[in-house]
């Protein structure tokens, strides 16, 4: 079978720990214009022209329009919540590979012990992948973007050329872009002649991180943003953690044990159940108006809750 170079790169990164701030290079490709796929990514990089990013974006549609059309439909938006987990990499993408340990099987252990304890207490849970499959970024993208009620918690695992290196992060990602804003103002009711600023990534990244950081006692490195393809481009509060370090051989220890894995687990299911909590659902919880507060939601019925996070924070 022919390996995309694009492949061959990041799994060279993954083995060699050649990853920009301690993440593999997979989930390190954005454009202005959208998420880049990782068939089409070494083509854009290669080009080094203005017109690079629209051409790369253009065949990421198609081949994303082909493969809608191969596979089943997918599952109707009953219009409740929805917590979607991301195992970040899967198939032939390993993410950061240490002493034989691969991230993707970690991902997704976690994220199915998530899975387990959100839906024991009531949530609907859809996973981007449930085996050791590949997944092209913007795949998962639109798996959350499919529920016009959704939480998008992506799940991987940290590397870095210091050894010593160790903790746990979570990023969020603002500015959206305009078509993302546009889809909110759709699916939310926010009419045009209001601006609005979207906080509910970074209240969701601090409220997950620091239930993680209590229930496991990690290092805890802070939220950061940062324009992630499968953070930046959806539509809902979405966050992506890092639950550690591969290359840390205590922390890998740690996170190659059940027990250790069932405390990451249990601190992302409490800050996600918390923030569900604290919003009530509300999709508008955690956006700001600047000029001034919109009318109600039509489509819940609800009032808006102006501001979740202090404008000055």
């Amino acid at each position: 079978m022919k390996i995309p170079i694009a492949q061959i790169l990041r799994n060279l990164v993954a083995v060699f720990g050649l990853g920009l701030f301690g993440l593999s290079v997979g989930r390190l490709l954005w454009t202005d214009r959208g998420p880049v796929t990782h068939r089409v990514a070494a083509k854009a990089h290669v080009a080094g022209e203005q017109g690079a990013d629209r051409d790369v974006m253009e065949e990421s549609a198609r081949e994303t329009e082909k493969e809608g059309e191969e596979g089943p439909p997918p599952p109707k938006d009953s219009g409740e919540l929805v917590v979607v987990l991301d195992p970040g990499h899967g198939g032939s993408d390993p993410g950061s590979v240490r002493e034989g340990h691969y991230e993707k099987n970690i991902n997704l252990a976690i994220a199915l012990r998530v899975r387990k304890l959100l839906e024991g207490e009531g949530v609907r849970v859809v996973m981007t992948r449930t085996r050791d499959v590949a997944m092209e970024l913007e795949e998962r993208v639109a798996v959350a973007n499919r529920y016009g009620k959704s939480i998008f918690v992506s799940i991987h695992q940290n590397a870095s050329l210091e050894t010593t290196a160790r903790g746990v992060e979570t990023y969020f990602a603002w500015p959206r872009p305009a078509s993302v804003m546009k889809m909110q103002r759709d699916r939310y009711g926010i009419p045009e002649e209001y601006a609005f600023e979207d906080e509910r990534g970074q209240a969701l990244a601090e409220t997950v991180q620091a239930a993680f950081c209590e229930e496991t006692s990690a290092v805890s490195r802070g939220t950061k943003n940062r324009n992630f393809v499968v953070i930046r481009w959806v539509h809902g509060p979405a966050v992506l953690i890092e639950c550690g370090f591969l290359s840390n051989a205590a922390e890998r220890d740690r996170l190659l044990s059940d027990s250790y894995q069932a405390k990451a687990a249990k601190g992302i299911a409490d800050g996600l159940l918390a923030y569900v909590k604290e919003s009530g659902g509300e999709m508008r919880y955690g956006l700001r108006f600047p000029n001034g507060e919109p009318p109600e939601d039509p489509a819940s019925g609800r009032r808006t809750v102006v501001q979740a996070i202090p404008a000055d924070s």
